[in-house]
């Protein structure tokens, strides 16, 4: 189990390293760490999956809801961060130096962590113990990490108009209240 928070750490830095990379604009070099690192967390959010599968002797509620609620919020997380984008800019034809400010990223400037963080939540209650809770933890902590670099120093680095797009759209959640 304590292999996974190795590869899981690994994964987020392999993330960081790529969005570093993204600032020099070194393109091959930045889609193979971005997606090197996406596929280790992956492996690690397949291995609470399956474990959690594992773990269910029973088709209790708790466990039934968090396999659902696993898929539909995976399914989100990969719309988000694997295909929004991507597909907005090739239909607008839409310049890769400015922020995307549609969609998910129109009411979060980071909804991959809420998805993800979701994702997590939704898997630990299908198998409920506490190396696996303790490694979600661990991958929510890093991936917050990720998303707070992201937001105040490496994107207003790479898209030219990050600053205006952070006073329109609110960091993770918008609250009631509270100024974007």
């Amino acid at each position: 189990m304590w292999s996974y928070f190795l590869i899981a750490g690994s994964g987020f830095l392999l993330v960081l390293l790529s969005d570093v990379l993204q600032i020099r604009e070194t393109t091959v070099m930045t889609a193979l760490l971005s997606w090197t690192g996406y596929a280790l967390v992956g492996l690690c959010v397949l291995s609470l999956a399956l474990r959690g599968v594992r773990a269910s002797t029973g088709a209790d509620a708790l466990a039934i809801s968090g396999i659902a609620l696993s898929v539909i919020f995976s399914g989100l997380l990969l719309f988000s961060v694997g295909f929004e984008i991507p597909f907005a800019q090739k239909r607008v034809k839409a310049p890769k130096n400015k922020a995307y400010m549609k969609g998910t990223y129109g009411f979060s400037r980071h909804p991959g962590f809420l998805w993800f963080t979701a994702l997590q939540c939704a898997l630990w209650a299908v198998h409920r113990d506490g190396g696996s809770l303790a490694l979600s933890a661990w991958m929510i902590l890093l991936d917050f990490l990720l998303v707070c670099l992201e937001d105040r120093i490496l994107f207003p680095r790479i898209f030219v108009d990050y600053d205006e797009y952070r006073k329109k759209v609110p960091f993770l959640l918008p609250l009631p209240g509270l100024k974007k």
